[in-house]
């Protein structure tokens, strides 16, 4: 019987995931992309819900419900 053919690319892949937090470093880049991730998206989908369920509730008679962020 054979053994496992090792490929050395994957093996680099593989340590590099396992070691990854090990190694991480936090550079303007990734503050970036936490903080657009992180608080921009999220509240801007909140925003854009909160937006929906208030005219859903005008068109229909109701007061508005839900508070905006910005007003």
């Amino acid at each position: 019987m054979g053994g496992l053919k090792v490929d050395p690319a994957i093996e680099r892949w593989g340590s590099m995931r396992e070691t990854s937090a090990r190694h991480f470093k936090v550079t303007r880049t990734a503050a970036r992309n936490g903080l657009i991730w992180g608080l921009v998206v999220p509240l801007a989908l909140y925003e854009l819900s909160i937006v929906e369920f208030n005219k859903r509730a005008e068109a229909s008679g109701q007061p508005r419900k839900y508070p905006s962020i910005f007003n």
